[in-house]
């Protein structure tokens, strides 16, 4: 049995090598909460992209504010 399968997967799914994900996050919430979220995303976003990029944008806010405040204490 040397002949391949042929199974090859999604072609049209796959990502280079730097643009694939490659960690997971689980988390709980309420309902309502899901539920007003889900409601006021845009048209073809995903709850996982609009969760992303609001855990990124919040994230590079507080280092920025955690750089600028520790310049500031570094000056005092």
């Amino acid at each position: 049995m040397s002949e391949k399968h042929g199974n090859t997967g999604n072609n049209n799914a796959k990502k280079a090598p730097s643009e694939k994900a490659d960690s997971h996050m689980h988390f709980r919430c309420k309902k309502d909460d899901k539920a007003l979220i889900v409601r006021n995303l845009k048209d073809g976003e995903t709850l996982a992209s609009f969760m992303l990029s609001l855990g990124v944008a919040e994230a590079m806010r507080r280092q920025n504010e955690n750089m600028v405040n520790g310049c500031k204490r570094n000056l005092s």
